[in-house]
């Protein structure tokens, strides 16, 4: 080859690869992005979620949910028992995924034994909750809302009044003028609901497991046709904050609870696991607020601190429980007369756990909810 041309071909090849290079690029892209469209469209949903679990589809959401071996090998297992359809598609929907997850918690109930507790059964019932509960954080929505005007009307707040009473009101009406929240009737014909014009603080969790907090100024009440306060006007607000996700799904109860403080025996620097819990003999009355399978939030009017730990016996939907927990947080209620206690469990029975959780999700069964554990 004439030396002369070199120089030539040089220039002009290396803009040529460029070129290529860059048309690969462009074409792996466009693939990328119509396979992506192709995933949403309503053929590929309809054709991939009638067909069957597989393994590759439950490791997919094993490391996305980040389970441990042992919750990965349930849902295998779960799957191929109950024959279910595309998991992936069927966590998606809250209703389905609850057919699927209460099928199968009660097909486990079929093997506990009346009486007494059926340890491995337990540790089953255990992994199935831990499951649903992640796969509930995984697939929740992460719009976050600002404005009253997005809240759905039918949604649940929690207030608490001066004495520390918490109670559950629910939104009714929501309009460009306001909010409009239908009030329980021992609230609606008490003194302890805020005045007109002052500022009330809820709380609430949405549909896809976002908590809220938020002030609204009240407006005015209006009354039914029994002359009675029943319903509460609020202006709107911008300034929703979303809180911390709790570890755990918590519901509000309400429900009278005993306590008692504890006797800790052993070397705390061992470990909690290590340590003895003996409740002592003397015991207190207080209103269990709220509960999860972790912690709960009881009123008292004993003025009792952080750090001290307790032993409560409480009933939830006809079954007696018991715990041990840590007083995490003590908060004083408004009118100054009680104490709210913020409680971490540090020791409570499987089955208990389980049975909180089935509460929650509503799994239980009448004839399950009777008795005592």
């Amino acid at each position: 080859m004439n030396k002369t041309l070199q120089p030539t071909l040089q220039v002009y090849t290396i803009p040529l690869i460029a070129l290529i290079i860059t048309v690969i690029l462009v074409l792996v892209y466009l693939f990328l992005k119509w396979l992506e469209s192709y995933k949403k469209s309503p053929q590929y949903i309809e054709s991939h979620k009638n067909a069957a679990t597989t393994l590759r589809i439950v490791n997919r959401i094993s490391k996305d949910a980040n389970f441990t071996k042992e919750e990965k090998e349930f849902l295998v297992n779960m799957c191929n028992q109950l024959s279910s359809l595309n998991i992936e598609y069927i966590i998606r929907d809250t209703e389905k995924t609850d057919e699927l997850f209460k099928k199968k918690y009660q097909q486990l109930c079929e093997n506990d034994i009346p009486g007494s507790v059926n340890t491995e059964n337990e540790k089953l019932k255990a992994l199935l909750f831990s499951i649903r509960y992640k796969i509930e954080v995984l697939y929740k929505s992460t719009f976050v809302i600002t404005s009253s005007k997005s809240i759905v009307p039918g949604q649940k707040m929690q207030y608490t009044d001066i004495r520390g009473t918490l109670w559950t009101i629910e939104l009714v009406e929501n309009t460009n003028q306001g909010l409009k929240f239908e009030l329980p009737a021992a609230l609606a014909s008490s003194n302890l609901k805020p005045e007109p014009t002052s500022k009330v603080n809820v709380t609430f969790t949405t549909k896809n497991n976002i908590c809220y907090a938020a002030t609204f100024r009240i407006a005015r009440y209006e009354k039914n046709a029994e002359g009675k306060e029943k319903t509460m006007i609020t202006i709107h607000t911008n300034n929703l904050k979303a809180m911390k996700r709790r570890m755990s799904k918590r519901m509000v109860v309400n429900n009278n609870c005993v306590f008692s403080a504890v006797e800790v025996k052993g070397n705390p620097h061992a470990g909690r696991k290590n340590l003895e819990y003996i409740p002592m003999e003397k015991t207190y009355n207080g209103i269990l607020q709220d509960i999860s399978s972790n912690g709960c939030r009881i009123i008292s009017s004993l003025p009792i601190k952080q750090g001290q730990y307790m032993h409560i016996k409480f009933q939830l939907n006809d079954f007696n429980a018991e715990a041990t927990g840590l007083i995490v947080m003590t908060t004083q209620t408004e009118d100054k007369q009680h104490y709210i206690l913020h409680v971490q469990f540090v020791k409570i029975e499987e089955v208990y756990k389980n049975k909180i959780y089935a509460t929650i999700y509503e799994y239980l069964e009448q004839n399950q909810q009777a008795g005592e554990l």
